[in-house]
């Protein structure tokens, strides 16, 4: 799992195959001058889903709310009676019967960033599974934070954790705070710093973790890992994100029509076809992106996540 990653370019050509119900809803969808079913229901599915992300005070991974967000929920409605999504949210974005909205619970960061120049690289990330806003204080924490909680083998994730104490060999007592502690599911737990390629020697960490290694050991980890940006590619992070939206819009029944397409997938299809093949617009869009984090769909090649994409049932 922490194995560097290696992405794999997506191949020049590609065959699309498919049978049964998805090859017959596709082709319906895209026959001269026939309209498929469920089209114009797609459409208004889509129209939704834009009104849900202008007018939702918390929008997308990495954004935290802005304060004219919040204040816009107190401003009277000039169009008769507006939906108002926000009145509708619960702690992890679904619809509930209270109506109410709750706030992200904030960082729980054993330390507060400061902004040190103008070209400082911080801020929050918003995570809407655990309704918990994340600090990053640099772009790769950034990358990996975002991996990291759009992870569903993640259990648990502390940014900056509690100082670790230690003794430099001269005797001198040092503390060293780790950028991140994951847990997985299966009880593991990582202990990890980032650092730019350039400044892993000349910062010293490697001997900072091994001597926490030798003095701490499993008290606070079971495995130290230092990570670069070679470590966090940019598909992953897109990935992560768009994968974090998704979830911000979870919809049990978008994902089971999805999930009656891939039952008759056979070969290869594009995202783009699912959705269309669906007629749900984003709604059907964003629940393949679910289904593919949660392994009911593969995208070939490791490919960045999008409507052009390739993807099939997992492999046995």
């Amino acid at each position: 799992m922490w194995n560097d990653i290696v992405k794999r370019p997506l191949p020049a050509c590609a065959v699309v195959v498919a049978e049964g119900q998805l090859a017959s809803r596709i082709s319906a969808a895209f026959r001269p001058g026939t309209v498929p079913d469920g089209k114009q229901e797609g459409f208004r599915h889509a129209q939704e889903s834009k009104n849900r992300l202008l007018h939702s005070p918390v929008h997308f991974a990495g954004r935290m709310p802005t304060r004219l967000a919040q204040e816009r929920s107190s401003y009277p409605s000039t169009g008769g009676q507006r939906r108002d999504r926000r009145k509708e949210l619960t702690h992890n974005g679904h619809s509930s019967g209270d109506k109410s909205w709750t706030p992200p619970e904030p960082s729980r960061a054993s330390r507060s960033f400061a902004l040190r120049s103008l070209w400082s690289y911080r801020g929050s990330v918003w995570d809407p599974i655990r309704n918990r806003l994340f600090n990053y204080e640099s772009k790769p924490e950034y990358g990996l934070t975002l991996i990291s909680l759009a992870d569903k083998e993640t259990a648990e994730y502390h940014e900056q954790p509690h100082a670790v104490e230690f003794l430099w060999p001269d005797g001198r007592i040092g503390r060293h705070t780790f950028d991140a502690l994951r847990v997985d599911k299966n009880g593991l737990r990582v202990a990890i710093d980032v650092k730019l390629k350039n400044r892993v020697v000349s910062s010293g960490i490697e001997e900072v973790q091994q001597l926490i290694k030798e003095q701490v050991g499993t008290d606070f980890a079971d495995v130290y890992v230092i990570r670069t940006e070679e470590h966090i590619h940019e598909d992953d992070v897109a990935d992560a994100e768009l994968a974090l939206r998704a979830l911000q819009f979870s919809c049990a029944t978008s994902d089971a029509v999805i999930a009656g397409l891939i039952a008759s997938l056979h070969g290869l299809c594009r995202v783009r076809d699912l959705v269309a093949a669906a007629g749900m617009g984003a709604n059907g869009y964003y629940a393949a992106v679910r289904l593919i984090r949660e392994g009911a769909l593969e995208v070939r090649d490791d490919a960045r996540i999008s409507f052009q994409c390739f993807v099939r049932r997992p492999r046995a």
